[in-house]
């Protein structure tokens, strides 16, 4: 795991991790890992699917298992100081737990622990 303490090798992880252009979180991703979502996504309004995309576009899609970009490994997750957002203890990173969308005019929580894409991050 690289040391978060040496910015010089968080610069270089980082612009690897960039480099390698990994996919953003879709609705069509987020479709397949959650049935009731992909049933209200439907009902969605346009203005609706528009902030949903926005929203999930700020996150990597995961291809299976959901370690760390950084790491490689497992995140050790502690709730965070903002609602819904785990802190990873080895890294100090955001995860965002809990996802919230407008849709069919109701308010619905969705429980997914994501990782913020590396587009997100800047030292």
């Amino acid at each position: 795991m690289i040391d978060f303490k040496n910015e010089n090798e968080v610069v270089k992880k980082l612009a690897e991790i960039k480099a390698k252009n990994l996919p953003h979180m879709t609705i069509e991703q987020f479709s397949k890992m959650e049935p009731f979502f992909k049933q209200e996504i439907e009902k969605a309004t346009d203005e609706e699917k528009k902030d949903i995309i926005d929203h999930l576009y700020h996150f990597y899609r995961s291809e299976g298992e959901n370690k760390c970009i950084f790491s490689e490994e497992y995140p050790s997750l502690t709730w965070g100081l903002r609602h819904g957002t785990g802190v990873d203890t080895k890294t100090g990173l955001s995860w965002e737990c809990y996802h919230y969308f407008n849709i069919n005019g109701k308010r619905h929580r969705f429980e997914r622990t994501f990782q913020y894409h590396p587009d997100c991050y800047e030292v």
